[in-house]
């Protein structure tokens, strides 16, 4: 350690040992032993003083123990500094310890399962994988996802001892610390978005770049590195300049992240590079780096305690980065019980700040002084306060409720849907839960973590769920092909991954097929489209005012029934509705929008006046609306209700797959768009055919299944019957393609859209200032069985019967009370009663 004399006379010091009692190892400072003295040192003198602590034999690899040095400056004040000292452990300890690996090798000897992806995802692979060379780019030395190669090569080295395979390892790490080429030498901007390339002028923050993706995959390459790192930490396949570089890049990648926990966000960026931070910190055994990273400011305690629900799901609800949280926070466990550290079975007291993310950009409703929201978003807590503590576990149980009997978690906000079998793999190595093998699928293991005998006679679980603490209602009825979830969004909007879509009918699964993703039309981050189309309101299967996007208010659930014969669910709030983000993502140092089209190949029509970028325009006042949705196991019926102090155009969406026909009705007119408004999301539905409707209008749309990249094929055959309670039309159009450009010459050249295979939209409308709608959704491989859907008044006062007819002369009855009311609702139900046709 180095004392400074920073004053202007001379000065004495005394540093010594303060000890608790319990301590075992030996301290000498500066030879003096427990204590050091000295007695003059002058100003600006500068004196360094070796400390050596001596760790007793008995103490094993990974122990460690705290000393307190108490500086005492010239009797006049004192500062204390902490040492932890700590027996050098035997590497590897990351993915494994030695045992460890030793019992994989033994599963791939015992198991065929084991021996077949083996050799087939991780060796086989590794031989021919060609190692990149680091980049010319000046901004990253190796291409995106590159490093998932590295984890299946090193694996497959240390299960097969192939000394090439380790060579090949080798030579990839020390490509990462080129001196001309490596991570040190590429220079990358953070803030990607800025108004304006002036902007620039005032500080381009740079720093340095290992990957061509994003921060994210950054974090992501990082822990593959430092677990790589693990292995080949004492075999001959480092040199010490090896060691020096990969000590050095790091350090550099652990400062960064030390800083960057530091902003107040609390997404997916931050369980990541928190994560990353950990492992490079336990790779390098210093203990002030992993318990930065594990307890520190932002590190990963912090994060478990704010960014999860109290119903233990993750506050994004992008089903992709549910799946990423999962799969980090299990890495971490895995490492941290390695480590002798406690991670897994942490319980951490609750964050009950209203606020997940505290950064300034995220919070712009409340010091902007307009009471605009950053591009309209929300990172508000809204619903929970019952449970105290979270943990991961918590979140995996969470998970685990969530999912179908293939093991499958619904699409929700940026995601589209996710098998977790390999997440809950690895669960039962962590935690030995028998109940999270049921949500294994032999067909989809985990070669590290796997169970290899897998024995578990027990089906998943899939009860209805209700996460009131995120505001999903998951209904669930059936087994087998005729398995039925319908998911109805109510709670978190889910921040920067989040939809404009609250009481939106959010799934729809039969057997193992999906009605609905949210990624079917994906346009990435970059393009205006992504907050202009994707996440808007009207890409979703939700009522809509004036073809406008909802605000994120907090929602209040109003019913909820779990009977043999059906489920419901009623949720309602008041929302104001505006426009979507002009030009979309955070602004770019581009104009918007000749330069962001033309740079993008698309069109968007003209505006009468130009707009500021991320501008959502003026809200409407707050528009009351409800939903209820019954399930059944022949259908869906869904009922919504809105009302306002103006006029509206008020619009039920619908987005079927497969080539539409509407019965009974022809269309009246055509237009290309369904808006002219160029701020609106609706100029992006096209080839619009209008029609009047009259009783119950149907929509049914066949599919025909096309090879996809999508985990769930889509519904094959779906009936939509709809009907309002007063005079209504509907229209149909095309969904966007995420291949569109949206140009008048394209859209002309598609004027028989509704004959193509793809997404259509079917929307009821009504204009006034409330309406009330009822739709019957059914979805079969097969044949569909409803013929007529009314809604008509009824006793007592503000009732409404709803008959559901089938083909057959079958019909349900249905008695909702109070649902055009801001009273209590309640449901009563009649099926099976046979009418005269």
């Amino acid at each position: 350690m180095t004392v400074t004399n920073e004053g202007e006379e001379k000065a004495g010091f005394s540093i010594v040992l303060h000890r608790y009692a319990r301590e075992s190892m030996k301290y000498d400072i500066g030879g003096q032993g427990r204590r050091y003295d000295c007695h003059s040192i002058r100003p600006g003198e500068k004196i360094t003083i070796p400390v050596t602590v001596t760790i007793p034999s008995f103490v094993p690899p990974g122990g460690s123990e705290c000393g307190r040095l108490l500086l005492n400056w010239n009797n006049k004040y004192s500062k204390e500094l902490t040492i932890r000292t700590a027996r050098k452990r035997g590497h590897p300890y990351l993915l494994h310890k030695e045992s460890g690996w030793q019992e994989v090798g033994e599963k791939i000897r015992n198991f065929s399962w084991a021996e077949e992806l083996f050799r087939k995802e991780y060796y086989l692979p590794s031989l021919s994988w060609e190692i990149p060379e680091p980049s010319g780019d000046s901004t990253y030395v190796y291409p995106a996802y590159s490093q998932l190669s590295l984890r299946k090569c090193i694996a497959a080295w240390k299960l097969s001892g192939n000394k090439v395979l380790g060579e090949k390892a080798a030579q990839y790490l020390r490509g990462l610390c080129h001196k001309e080429k490596g991570y040190l030498t590429k220079w990358q901007s953070y803030f990607v978005f800025v108004e304006s390339s002036g902007e620039y002028e005032r500080g381009d923050y740079k720093e340095h770049r290992a990957c061509s993706a994003g921060w994210v995959q950054e974090a992501e390459f990082f822990l593959e590195i430092a677990a790589a790192y693990d292995l080949l930490y004492e075999t001959d396949f480092l040199r010490e300049e090896d060691h020096r570089g990969l000590r050095d890049v790091l350090h550099h990648y652990m400062d960064f992240q030390d800083w960057l926990l530091t902003t107040g966000d609390g997404n997916n960026f931050q369980i990541a590079e928190a994560a990353a931070g950990f492992f490079c910190g336990l790779v390098l055994e210093e203990d002030d780096r992993v318990r930065r990273f594990l307890y520190g400011k932002g590190g990963l305690t912090e994060l478990l305690s704010s960014v999860l629900s109290e119903d233990g799901l993750y506050f994004e609800m992008a089903s992709g980065y549910m799946r990423l949280a999962a799969e980090l926070l299990l890495e971490v466990c895995v490492a941290a019980d390695n480590s002798n550290l406690s991670f897994g079975q942490l319980l951490v007291p609750a964050s009950f700040d209203k606020s997940v993310i505290l950064a300034p950009w995220a919070n712009r409703k409340v010091w902007s002084g307009d009471g605009m929201p950053f591009l309209g978003m929300s990172f508000d807590r809204d619903r929970g306060g019952k449970e105290p503590v979270r943990s991961v576990k918590q979140y995996l149980n969470a998970l685990l409720r969530c999912l179908t009997p293939e093991g499958n978690l619904f699409s929700c906000n940026d995601g589209n849907e996710q098998n977790l079998s390999l997440i809950f793999d690895k669960a039962y190595y962590v935690y030995r839960e028998e109940g999270y093998l049921s949500a294994v699928n032999q067909e989809r293991r985990d070669l590290l973590y796997g169970r290899g005998d897998y024995l578990c006679d027990r089906k998943l679980r899939t009860e209805p769920f209700l996460a009131d603490g995120s505001g999903y209602a998951i209904l669930r009825t059936g087994e087998g092909r005729g398995y039925v979830q319908a998911v109805m969004k109510y709670g978190a909007h889910g921040g920067y991954h989040g939809h404009f879509d609250r009481l939106s009918l959010l799934s729809v699964i039969k057997g193992n097929q999906t009605f609905y993703n949210t990624e079917y039309a994906w346009f990435g981050y970059d393009s205006f489209l992504f907050k202009m189309w994707v996440q808007t309101s009207l890409a979703h299967n939700m009522a809509v005012v004036d073809l406008k996007m909802q605000e994120p208010t907090p929602c209040r659930l109003v019913l909820y029934h779990n009977t043999k014969e059906y489920q419901a669910v009623c949720a309602e709030t008041t929302a104001r509705w505006s426009d979507p983000p002009y030009g979309g993502q955070t602004p770019y140092p581009v104009k918007f929008p000749e330069d962001k089209c033309r740079a993008e190949g698309r069109y968007i029509l003209t505006p009468p006046e130009e707009r500021r970028q991320g501008s959502v325009g003026e809200y409407t006042e707050g528009v009351f609306q409800r939903r209820m949705i019954i399930l059944t196991q022949e259908y869906l019926l869904i009922l919504d209700y809105l009302c306002a102090e103006q006029e509206h155009v008020y619009d039920v969406l619908y987005h079927p797959m497969g080539r539409l026909k509407v019965e009974p009705a022809s269309p009246y007119k055509y237009r290309n768009r369904l808006s002219k408004d160029p701020y609106s999301a609706g100029q992006f539905i096209t080839n619009c055919n209008w029609y009047r409707g009259e009783g119950t209008t149907s929509i049914l749309c066949d599919y025909h299944q096309e090879a996809t990249v999508n985990l769930m094929p889509y519904t094959e055959k779906t009936g939509l019957h709809l009907t309002a309670s007063s005079a209504y039309e509907v229209v149909t159009g095309r969904f966007p393609d995420s291949k569109d450009t949206f140009k008048e010459e394209e859209i002309r050249n598609r004027r028989e859209a509704m004959e193509e295979n793809g997404r259509k939209t079917a929307a009821i409308r009504v204009r006034g200032k409330e309406a009330y709608f009822a739709g019957v959704l059914e979805v079969d491989d097969k044949e569909l069985k409803v013929e007529a859907l009314q809604l008509v008044d009824s006793q007592p006062v503000n009732s409404k019967e709803i008959r559901v007819t089938y083909c057959g002369g079958r019909c349900d009855r249905y008695l909702v009370e109070n649902f055009n009311t801001k009273g209590e609702v309640s449901l009563s139900v009649i099926r099976e009663v046979k009418e005269n046709k």
